[in-house]
């Protein structure tokens, strides 16, 4: 498959991801908890951004979808 077509994918998968409750890998020993906020791309790679800060795709572990009001549910 193409660079570029490979590049079209994962921004595709970001930006899904926004509204979206997710668990990153932040670092070898921090899993970390929040809502994806926006999608950015840095050097072509797209980047999710949760709590203002920004991770690699590779760094999420689930992704679920957030309740926007949990005592309705």
């Amino acid at each position: 498959m193409p660079d570029h077509d490979l590049r079209k994918i994962r921004s595709k998968m970001a930006r899904a991801m926004i509204g979206q409750t997710v668990d990153l890998l932040a670092d070898a020993s921090t899993i970390t908890h929040g809502v994806v906020s926006e999608v950015l791309v840095e050097a072509g790679t797209p980047k999710v951004v949760v709590d203002g800060t920004r991770y690699n795709l590779s760094q999420v572990l689930t992704v679920t979808p957030t309740r926007l009001n949990p005592q309705l549910h």
